[in-house]
């Protein structure tokens, strides 16, 4: 990309961004999207699968050292970075039955997210584990981050509104059988309201395509597909320097936010 490409993109980025802070001041603007999170293909687990594409996103706004990766083109790709979801060691060892004399390896999400850990079964992982996951994974790749969950019964709607607008995907323990008993995680990064009610972005970890998965914002009861059981939020504390995207991911945030509110709908 040339330097005046480069310019031209972040003089049109500012003055939409103008625009989205004005409509969000009146209350007109009620969407908002945050860009290059990836989307991965189940591997070895769905909490490490799900929180890999926050990863992912992070790694890509500067945090080049949470993945091998050093591209989006290369950051979204499962079998790129598959190794940090679930190392082969992890895999070795917990792949269906717990080899208790070999060594955990430590060196995935998997490892942190107790993954497949006995007595779970195959591919499932603590679900209280999910912070600290986040961070020992985190300061594993020599970062800071902090953590920490929230049931959703007791959360304001709006917070997960105010993590989106700040340009911080949440992981999210879900209902994926609407029989009302949580059984998957998945990144949340956007959100949407439609006559009134509130949707969510995410993806399901079941394909790799960045295509959206949008459903109703609720909690976990029979009946209600891919409802929220818990929330874990994700705040990097470490200081990094520009991002790998040509536009930071707050001002994209705001247009996919404007873009959103154009259409309408999914």
């Amino acid at each position: 990309m040339s330097k005046f490409t480069m310019k031209y993109m972040i003089q049109i980025a500012i003055l939409l961004f103008a625009i989205v802070a004005i409509l969000f001041t009146l209350g007109i603007c009620n969407a908002g999207v945050i860009p290059f999170v990836p989307s991965y293909n189940w591997y070895h687990g769905c909490g490490p699968t799900a929180l890999a594409s926050i990863m992912g996103y992070y790694d890509n706004l500067g945090y080049s050292d949470l993945f091998e990766a050093n591209s989006w083109d290369a950051v979204k790709a499962t079998c790129i970075i598959q190794d940090e979801i679930s190392s082969p060691s992890h895999n070795y060892k917990y792949d269906g039955v717990d080899k208790q004399n070999v060594p955990d390896s430590w060196t995935s999400i998997a490892d942190y997210f107790g993954t497949s850990v006995d007595p779970l079964s195959y591919g499932a992982s603590w679900s209280a584990l999910a912070d600290n996951a986040v961070r020992d994974y985190t300061a594993y790749k020599g970062y800071d981050f902090n953590s920490w969950q929230k049931h959703y019964c007791v959360m304001d709607d709006q917070e997960i509104i105010n993590e989106i607008n700040n340009g911080r995907p949440m992981l999210a323990l879900v209902d994926s059988s609407s029989n009302g008993i949580p059984d998957h995680f998945i990144p949340i990064f956007g959100y949407e309201y439609r006559d009134d009610l509130l949707y969510y972005a995410a993806y399901t970890t079941w394909h790799e395509d960045e295509r959206i998965d949008w459903y109703l914002l609720q909690g976990v009861a029979e009946g209600n597909y891919f409802g929220v059981e818990r929330l874990t939020f994700i705040e990097p504390i470490t200081q990094i320097g520009s991002p790998n995207v040509p536009i930071p991911g707050t001002i994209w945030l705001m247009i996919g936010g404007l873009v959103l509110v154009g259409r309408g709908r999914k």
